[in-house]
């Protein structure tokens, strides 16, 4: 199960791609962005999206970055829980036979 976590409001000063690329500090996580209303993936050193044909590249070869950004989301996996099947059904209860 993943999720997304809003960033800031970029829409009133709105940095480049490639600005936004170099002031990122977290490299490892995975963003959702909205760059003058097309939504690209970034991860690390890679981008993805439609003009790429989903095909990822180097960000820094990424077409586009000197549009604006204008939303961020970062994406997060929400760890599985297990529980042993009893746990889940509550105290044992006498059952009738």
């Amino acid at each position: 199960m993943a999720w997304l976590r809003g960033c800031p409001d970029l829409r009133s000063n709105p940095p480049t791609l490639a600005t936004w690329e170099r002031q990122r500090t977290d490299m490892e996580a995975a963003y959702v962005v909205i760059v003058s209303n097309h939504w690209v993936a970034v991860r690390g050193n890679w981008f993805c999206d439609s003009f790429t044909y989903g095909v990822p590249v180097k960000i820094k070869d990424a077409p586009h970055r000197r549009k604006r950004v204008r939303f961020v989301y970062v994406v997060s996996v929400a760890p599985i829980r297990t529980q042993p099947r009893a746990d889940r059904l509550g105290p044992k209860s006498a059952a009738p036979r």
